[in-house]
């Protein structure tokens, strides 16, 4: 199972998650067990929400992909560094 948390740039105007399923497909993996949740503007502390609620369902991905960051462009290094550790965190709780 893989989880794709990302941004505007994996959601591609609603493009993004078909194009992610074909590719996981090309490389062998089902896509029907892919969960990919991306939205214009998340920045990366807004992934947190995404793994508390995917643990509530009880999805574990095996690979976690997460594409964020580029809504935080003007976050100094310890900013990102700690929004960073946060979302790790909250994945380390899960394994």
């Amino acid at each position: 199972m893989i989880g794709v948390i990302g941004d505007s740039l994996t959601w591609q105007g609603g493009k993004g998650p078909e194009r992610l399923r074909a590719a996981f497909a090309a490389a062998g993996h089902d896509p029907t067990t892919a969960h990919i949740d991306a939205v214009t503007g998340r920045g990366i502390r807004g992934g947190i929400p995404v793994v508390q609620q995917w643990s509530d369902v009880g999805f574990l991905p095996d690979l976690w992909v997460i594409a964020l960051g580029t809504n935080n462009l003007n976050a100094t290094d310890s900013t990102l560094n700690h929004a960073i550790g946060d979302l790790m965190d909250q994945i380390r709780e899960l394994t």
